[in-house]
């Protein structure tokens, strides 16, 4: 085992291994908490009410993440003091 990490370590595997457990650490993290965000700001009413209209074929996946980045970007005033938290 040691070998094997002293080769990992020598070859810059071992800091690339590293850094891309890092960056998934990272990801994982910042998509967790702005879901908690998103959710806590537009509520799971309005996320329901957009899965209905996918569901419904009214409007496609894209164009509902669109409208609520929009929404928290120039919302009303219940969702800008949520931005400011």
């Amino acid at each position: 085992i040691a070998a094997h990490r002293a080769y990992l370590q020598s070859s810059g595997l071992w800091d690339h291994r590293e850094r891309e457990r890092a960056r998934a650490d990272l990801i994982e993290a910042l998509e967790r908490d702005l879901m908690l965000w998103v959710r806590s700001c537009v509520g799971e009413e309005e996320l329901e009410r957009w899965v209905e209209r996918i569901v419904r074929r009214e409007t496609d996946v894209y164009a509902a993440v669109r409208a609520v980045l929009n929404r928290l970007r120039t919302g009303d005033r219940a969702v800008a003091e949520c931005r400011s938290s």
